[in-house]
């Protein structure tokens, strides 16, 4: 779980709230993963971002190496004009690294995407969803990774997204990173 604040002043004021939480539960080869945001951001007293999503996953494992997902996310975001999204997502896992140091995984599925906009309009579409991710821990206390998802629409081939994420992590000690 992780909460930051940012408040600025001087030229420009801004102030950014942000928590995040992700729980896993692990049973066997059953993987239960529970989590949400909620983002809120106001440059000089006008709110600018607010965003959210509440999230599950269930993923089972074949073995070391294979498994297969269904998550469900639910969210909004005002500024993007979504009033509510709901995205269903089915697919195969494949852990291609699982080190002590290194882990890196693979996913693709596919993708119900029902969108319902701040003007009223309703959208249901079929995404295919590819997914992967690559981590390293440098030492005890330092951790990088960096993961990527592209989800082309088949729906509508021109309305297409690709987001990606480098991170970096500094473990001050059991329960406080940067």
């Amino acid at each position: 779980s992780e909460v930051s604040v940012v408040v600025t002043g001087g030229n420009t004021e801004v102030e950014v709230y942000n928590a995040k939480t992700t729980n896993e539960y692990k049973m066997g080869k059953n993987v239960f993963t529970l989590g949400g945001h909620y983002m809120y951001g106001t440059p000089s007293d006008e709110i600018s971002s607010r965003n959210w999503d509440v999230n599950t996953r269930y993923e089972r494992l074949f073995n070391e190496t294979f498994g297969t997902f269904l998550g469900v996310i639910y969210e909004g975001d005002e500024f993007a004009g979504i009033d509510n999204r709901l995205n269903a997502d089915l697919g195969g896992t494949y852990h291609y690294l699982k080190t002590e140091k290194m882990q890196g995984r693979v996913e693709a599925g596919a993708r119900y995407r029902r969108e319902e906009s701040l003007l009223g309009n309703t959208l249901s579409e079929m995404q295919g969803r590819i997914y992967a991710m690559i981590g390293k821990k440098k030492t005890d206390n330092v951790e990088i990774k960096f993961w990527a998802e592209y989800l082309p629409n088949f729906t509508n081939s021109t309305d297409w997204q690709l987001n990606f994420a480098p991170s970096f992590q500094y473990n001050f000690m059991t329960n406080l990173a940067l």
